[in-house]
């Protein structure tokens, strides 16, 4: 089976490597990118690995590198979370500054950036 997990492995890792070097504000990157992930993790689950398997110097050094490049993926969410509250408090901030010049914009032009 070892001949099974090892491209599996290898194709999360360079799956994951090409992640972490598009833009962060892309969520068609995001989506792809969790959608490859998860058919990879499926593959992983179906393959029976053996004992001696886990311990293979090879195996060992790819799950290294995967758990490496999972943390700065969540690195990255963390960071990406982090600008879109910030954006967000900037639009309600916005919001309530319309709202206290509600005498003198327009209903209309309030409910369109609502």
């Amino acid at each position: 089976m070892y001949i099974a997990l090892l491209p599996v492995l290898e194709q999360l890792a360079q799956e994951t490597k090409d992640f972490l070097l598009c833009s962060a504000l892309d969520p068609a990157a995001w989506e792809s990118y969790s959608e490859r992930r998860a058919a990879i993790f499926s593959q992983l689950h179906t393959i029976d690995i053996a004992d001696h398997e886990r311990e293979d110097p090879v195996i060992v050094a790819l799950v290294d590198e995967v758990s490496r490049q999972e943390r700065l993926v969540l690195e990255k969410a963390q960071e990406q979370l982090a600008l879109l509250r910030v954006e967000l408090q900037t639009l309600v901030t916005f919001q309530q500054a319309l709202r206290g010049y509600r005498p003198f914009i327009p209903t209309a032009v309030l409910d369109r950036n609502a």
